[in-house]
């Protein structure tokens, strides 16, 4: 019978803010999250909705980053839905990046 053995790679790091973390999604996942952030959060209405955002962002960070990701990276700095999103979209943009590299480097 014939058998593979595939080694999954290291996870990929990224610094922010001075904290490494482990990239825990795909490149896919990850663009697919944002696309969803881009289109659904437009118009963020009331209270509710803002609740609801905030929870989203944190959610996406955690399964993006690992548990408490926004929070260390955060910390008590209070931020707007706008700067959550600028700061994920530049933590998303950044792990495409190492994604990016890691993939060029397979034409090597």
């Amino acid at each position: 019978m014939d058998s593979v053995t595939y080694e999954f790679p290291r996870r990929r790091e990224i610094d922010v803010n001075g904290k490494t973390f482990a990239v825990r999604m795909s490149e896919d996942e990850i663009l697919d999250q944002m696309i969803y952030f881009s289109t659904e959060y437009r118009d963020v209405d009331s209270l509710e909705d803002r609740n609801e955002k905030h929870h989203q962002f944190y959610n996406f960070c955690d399964r993006m980053l690992g548990k408490g990701a926004l929070t260390k990276i955060v910390g008590n700095h209070p931020l707007s839905i706008d700067e959550k999103a600028s700061l994920i979209m530049a933590i998303a943009k950044t792990a495409c990046a190492a994604y990016r590299r890691k993939l060029d480097g397979y034409d090597e």
